[in-house]
């Protein structure tokens, strides 16, 4: 398959993901930091491994057991949440994709030159989905003000917290 073919299947994944979605998912990918070179450390293996926040915009608690992230939208299935993964309502969590397949830690990493990242329910239908373009080191993309379609770049990143939109140094229209 070439290049450009490539690109094309990419952008028609994307538009049906965004149909798919709907108005406002209640779980959404809310930041990742895809080149963390002396960020924040990831408190189980002392590294600075890249990370993927997801944020619960609902006021219930929500069991993520069975839920699945990917960083290839052609590969829903390919990391599955452990059973017994709960996000408080109004919260945020943090996977660290370091390829440790421990916990919450990914057993797949994010490439900083860009790539996709997908939130995937136990019945694999798109919860959240986009596609990124090359990052800058240690500093994380995310959404404005938790915003459904305005995402920015930080110097400051907030795993497992609201994005601080005095940190906002590019903003950027939605990924694809």
């Amino acid at each position: 398959m070439t290049t450009k073919m490539r690109m094309v299947l990419s952008l028609l994944v994307c538009l049906v993901v965004q149909t798919v979605r709907g108005e406002q998912a209640d779980i959404v990918i809310n930041e990742f930091l895809a080149s963390n070179q002396g960020q924040i450390k990831d408190p189980v293996f002392s590294k600075f491994s890249d990370w993927i926040e997801l944020h619960n915009t609902t006021d219930r608690d929500i069991d993520l057991s069975g839920y699945y992230l990917t960083d290839n939208l052609d590969e829903p299935v390919m990391w599955r949440i452990p059973s017994g993964t709960l996000i408080p309502k109004a919260g945020y969590l943090v996977f660290w994709a370091d390829g440790q397949d421990v916990g919450l830690h990914t057993d797949f990493r994010l490439n900083r030159v860009g790539e996709q990242l997908g939130l995937y329910s136990p019945d694999r239908i798109v919860v959240d989905a986009l596609s990124f373009g090359t990052q800058q080191d240690d500093m994380s993309f995310g959404r404005l003000e938790n915003s459904e379609t305005q995402w920015v770049v930080f110097d400051l990143p907030t795993p497992g917290r609201a994005n601080d939109a005095s940190h906002a140094v590019d903003v950027t229209p939605s990924p694809l």
